[in-house]
């Protein structure tokens, strides 16, 4: 009888084992292949609320070819949109999933060489803790950009802790702690 368990249990626990492997593999369930579709594409537009112009940056993965231009002492509305490709090479905006998952997401901005004062716009995006993602904001520049002056923009996915209002309530450039960066651009100010 010690030899008949012996024997099933060399026969039966491999077939478990790669059974349970198996159903846990994540990528079958589609809500989970939904939640880790990568952000391909990032367009930023710089609307100046003066004279009202237009300037478009768009990064595709990761890369952009044109500096940002932004004067000082004047106001941009800026929004930002991410998106994914498609497999037939189209995009498809991953902005409303941002705001349905809004207390998951949280952006943080950074400005090197160019003093920047950014102030966020709710635009379907503040979250239940009060903090607004950043989808929207306006950005007035305090000084001219310096040689290699550079803006970073980071989307993190969720963190453990957001604060809208670092450095001030009057420069909301943001801060976290944990989570993960879900895109990361750096792009050229002049």
């Amino acid at each position: 009888m010690m030899t008949s368990i012996k024997s099933i249990s060399r026969k039966v626990l491999p077939i478990v084992g790669v059974a349970a492997a198996l159903s846990c593999n994540k990528r079958d369930d589609p809500a989970d292949l939904k939640e880790h579709e990568e952000i391909s594409k990032v367009s930023l537009k710089f609307k100046d609320l003066a004279n009202q112009t237009v300037q478009n940056a768009d990064f595709i993965n990761g890369s952009m070819v044109l500096p940002v231009v932004l004067s000082k002492d004047k106001s941009y509305a800026v929004n930002i949109e991410y998106f994914q490709k498609e497999k037939d090479n189209t995009y498809t905006s991953m902005n409303s999933e941002i705001i349905a998952e809004k207390n998951d997401h949280f952006m943080v901005f950074q400005f090197v060489g160019q003093s920047i004062e950014v102030k966020r716009v709710i635009a379907g995006d503040q979250r239940t803790d009060g903090n607004i993602v950043g989808l929207s904001s306006i950005w007035k520049p305090t000084s001219t950009a310096a040689s290699g002056a550079f803006g970073k923009i980071k989307l993190i996915h969720q963190p453990t802790s957001v604060v809208m209002n670092t450095p001030s309530v009057d420069n909301q450039q943001g801060s976290t702690t944990g989570g993960e960066t879900d895109i990361e651009l750096t792009f050229t100010l002049q």
